[in-house]
């Protein structure tokens, strides 16, 4: 998960930088869902609830909801509004 965020956030540097654009953290909220997701079951409940709870605001403030079953590294939301990805899709890398 680490190593797929530091090729996300290489993307965003002509952005202004990764900390300053709110794409990287949209994506990230997702990558830490699906971090979450594969963890055991009594393990990783704690992490999906955490999921579940920052990943609202993205969905009512921002109207974004990924549910892609998996996006490659070097994803990158220029304008993170308005962005509904399909259940079971699979985005390739950059």
């Amino acid at each position: 998960m680490l190593e797929t965020l530091r090729h996300d956030a290489r993307r965003y540097s002509a952005l202004g930088g990764w900390y300053r654009n709110l794409g990287f953290w949209v994506v990230a909220t997702y990558r830490f869902g699906t971090w979450a997701r594969g963890l055991p079951r009594p393990l990783g409940l704690p992490f999906r609830l955490v999921h579940a709870a920052i990943r609202l605001p993205w969905a009512a403030l921002l109207h974004v909801k990924l549910d892609a079953e998996r996006i490659g590294p070097g994803f990158c939301l220029i304008h993170p509004h308005c962005v509904l990805t399909a259940a079971g899709s699979v985005i390739g890398r950059d």
